[in-house]
């Protein structure tokens, strides 16, 4: 297999190594994502528990019918609703990091095929000035022999090609 095949296959192998970084990429986008919406999720159940609590200490004081319990029960909604926060930003930040090191090998990967590109044009060029050339000395090769018949004819006045 010449040089150029096997920098083919190298070139292809680069490439599909791009596409999967490519294809990794979206699905950590995507996670990420979700990750992020279910965070706003999360955010707003501690809010809503914390306006609950509120309601509920601003009742009591009042008089309008709630409970100790009721109390209770919504300090532990918010603990939950805030440990289930906690919880959801740290799988958000999880995804953040699983992101940014899924595009760090998108770039690599980018950053070898360019390479692998750029050697395969050189190497056409190359090809191109070794023709140039090549074509270059036979047409001078033609011309110096057509010079020596010349050269080699006008003493015996035979015409000249």
């Amino acid at each position: 297999m010449s040089g150029r095949g096997r920098l083919d296959v190298v070139l292809r192998q680069r490439e599909l190594d791009e596409q999967a970084a490519r294809i990794t990429v979206a699905r950590t986008l995507a996670a990420h994502q979700l990750a992020v919406a279910d965070v706003c999720r999360a955010r707003d159940l501690v809010t809503a528990a914390l306006d609950e609590m509120g309601a509920i200490q601003v009742s009591a004081i009042g008089a309008g019918g709630r409970t100790a319990g009721d109390l209770g029960d919504a300090v532990n909604n918010t603990r939950i609703a805030e440990q289930e926060l906690f919880r959801l930003e740290t799988t958000a930040q999880d995804a953040a990091f699983a992101l940014r090191e899924s595009q760090a090998r998108l770039a690599d990967a980018s950053r070898r095929r360019d390479v692998v590109e750029r050697l395969l044009e050189r190497i056409a060029a190359q090809a191109s000035v070794d023709a140039q050339r090549r074509e270059d000395a036979a047409l001078n090769e033609i011309a110096g022999i057509r010079h020596a018949l010349n050269a080699f004819s006008e003493p015996f006045g035979e015409a000249t090609l």
